[in-house]
């Protein structure tokens, strides 16, 4: 019995590990998404800032003549590097397997409520709520 109770344990601890080690990365991928779509419409950024225990953010130079296409960057690069590393892993078997796996299931979950939020709040402003 005590065998059984030394391995839930270890379990439960890979599995919390992962849970924080992958909302934190699909943090970043989000972010990075942002500043990939900043990027690309030639404004520079400042910092991105990563905070496992509060609100993440990315700072830019300046204002960006694309907001609608800035503002989605974080959603499309998360979630489809998500679902990338996913797939690319999904066959693989290994104890850091899991890392991927579960980042790729929390960046598509965690930037599906960006969305569901994102389309809450459009619609509460559209309809004058």
């Amino acid at each position: 019995m005590a065998g059984r109770k030394k391995e839930l344990l270890k379990s439960t601890i890979l599995l919390s590990g992962a849970l924080a080690f992958a909302y934190n990365a699909s943090t970043v991928l989000h972010e990075l998404g942002h500043a990939i779509a900043y990027w690309t419409t030639g404004v520079m950024v400042k910092s991105i800032i990563v905070h496992p225990f509060n609100w993440s953010h990315m700072i830019p130079e300046s204002v960006s003549n694309y907001p609608s296409f800035t503002s989605w960057g974080g959603f499309l690069f998360g979630s489809l590097m998500g679902l990338l590393l996913f797939t690319a892993v999904w066959r693989w078997r290994g104890p850091y397997v899991i890392l991927a796996l579960m980042t790729g299931v929390i960046s598509f979950l965690h930037n599906g409520a960006y969305f569901i939020k994102r389309e809450a709040r459009l619609e509460f402003t559209v309809t004058g709520i």
